[in-house]
């Protein structure tokens, strides 16, 4: 099934226009995704950071409103040596606060790959 439901398992909502009987998320030919957006509120986002693969601070990300439901994330002055030829791999890590807990925080990760296919020659 497609939707979502609370921590408690107690309350619970479908996708728009689906069924419990309709194939399962994810089955083969299946080319489908799915996005679930808070209607209203103030946003629960609270910064997002950039780390090296040793676990390294390298910046925090500057981020504006494109509107509503969407950030834009730089991360400002970073590159990979402008002589390494090669893949640079980043983390970047999301930080919300809980819904629940104001004090708390709910974190995200994801893998950044660069590939650098030649050098740059700097004058």
């Amino acid at each position: 099934m497609i939707g979502m439901q609370d921590s408690a398992r107690t309350r619970a909502i479908m996708a728009p226009n689906r069924r419990a009987s309709d194939p399962r998320w994810g089955a083969i030919g299946l080319n489908e995704s799915w996005r679930f957006v808070p209607v209203g509120g103030p946003t629960l986002f609270k910064r997002v950071e950039l780390y090296d693969t040793s676990g390294n601070l390298i910046v925090t990300g500057d981020t504006s409103t494109i509107d509503a439901a969407n950030l834009k994330v730089n991360f400002n002055n970073i590159c990979p040596t402008l002589q390494a030829v090669g893949v640079t791999t980043y983390i970047v890590k999301t930080v919300y606060q809980q819904f629940n807990n104001p004090a708390g925080e709910v974190t995200s990760t994801d893998t950044i790959r660069v590939t650098r296919n030649e050098a740059l020659n700097a004058a």
